[in-house]
């Protein structure tokens, strides 16, 4: 993962001069090219933020965010955004913030999608129970089966 885009870099006391080695260049054909039936991993840091990429084949059970908003970036294929009251379906190039604390689940459109995500570094994810009231999800179980192991 790189690290901040000046992790171990100094400023020598000149504005915009950098001593020291140049920001990690991150190559996300590389980055998503996981065989995993779901790889999610941060690839940057900015400020407070973190930067993942998903690589997706199986839905990712329903959650939310309590305390950060989630910015959505397709990159390679579709991916479908479900909501309570509906979904939205992103293509590449396209992007959507998820406000902090609503339901939602991703899955891809067919085989395969890759994303790019945006949250809080301490963004937490809590497991919900599905809309349609079938009960409590079990979090971890429906993880490890989204990550195909």
């Amino acid at each position: 993962m790189a690290e901040g885009l000046l992790g171990g870099v100094s400023l020598n006391g000149k504005e915009g001069r950098m001593t020291g080695k140049f920001p990690e260049i991150t190559t996300l054909a590389s980055e998503s090219s996981s065989e995993a039936s779901y790889d999610n991993h941060p690839i940057a840091k900015v400020n407070d933020h973190v930067v993942r990429i998903s690589v997706m084949t199986q839905p990712y059970p329903w959650h939310l965010h309590p305390n950060s908003d989630e910015t959505f970036l397709v990159i390679e294929g579709r991916l479908n955004i479900e909501f309570e009251d509906g979904t939205l379906e992103l293509g590449p190039g396209q992007m959507v913030t998820v406000p902090r604390g609503l339901r939602h689940r991703t899955r891809p459109v067919g085989d395969r999608s890759v994303n790019l995500t945006f949250e809080a570094a301490k963004a937490e994810t809590v497991a919900v129970c599905s809309p349609s009231g079938d009960g409590t999800i079990d979090f971890e179980r429906e993880r490890t089966a989204a990550e195909g192991r």
